[in-house]
């Protein structure tokens, strides 16, 4: 990876506490490591989206300590203010599906994806490849979308990877517009605040 992504991650790297290129290292952890690892980078990446989108410096310790799924979590209020688009919040959905199946069972600990979704029904086994297929696409060399089957050859590890560092830079994107949308609107109120007061 180069560019754009790179610096974002490494932005967001620097704001969590995360050592640099975290993220970018993540491909060469164990399957398992992976997806717990993923996930956690997520919650902290969920989080200070929803700070920056909410302007409500009061409500960061309730916004932190929120659970990422489930009716009154993260996702459903990244998808309440609309600051996700719908496949990226499908991608969320399937990736704690997945930390679920890994975590909540030590035996899992030598989780695998490919044996992961052998276990699935078939047409949960579809909605998870459409999860992960449709989380990211890139502009191919003639300049048309494609997608995640194109880049991973049908590895899912590497399309889980790739599509989690997609989802990932496009919400440190957000999170930084939302960010300093915050602070000009402090910057006008302020201003406005000093010329009535004139």
């Amino acid at each position: 990876m180069n560019g754009f992504p790179d610096k974002l991650l490494n932005e967001f790297e620097l704001q969590v506490g995360l050592p640099e290129n975290f993220c970018v290292q993540l491909i060469h952890e164990h399957s398992w490591s992976l997806v717990i690892k993923l996930h956690a980078v997520f919650e902290a990446a969920l989080t200070q989206l929803l700070e920056a989108e909410l302007h409500r410096p009061e409500l960061v310790e309730f916004v932190s300590s929120m659970n990422m799924g489930g009716q009154f979590g993260k996702l459903n209020l990244a998808r309440s203010l609309n600051v996700l688009e719908d496949r990226h919040l499908r991608f969320l959905q399937t990736l704690g599906t997945m930390r679920n199946a890994a975590i909540h069972n030590i035996q899992n600990v030598n989780f695998q994806f490919q044996i992961y979704l052998e276990t699935l029904p078939s047409q949960r086994r579809s909605e998870v490849i459409k999860a992960v297929r449709g989380a990211a696409f890139y502009r191919n060399t003639e300049g048309h979308e494609a997608f995640l089957d194109e880049l991973t050859s049908g590895n899912m590890k590497t399309a889980v990877f790739t599509a989690g560092i997609t989802v990932l830079a496009e919400i440190s994107k957000k999170a930084k517009i939302a960010q300093e949308m915050a602070r000009i609107n402090v910057a006008a109120t302020d201003e406005a605040l000093a010329q009535r007061e004139k």
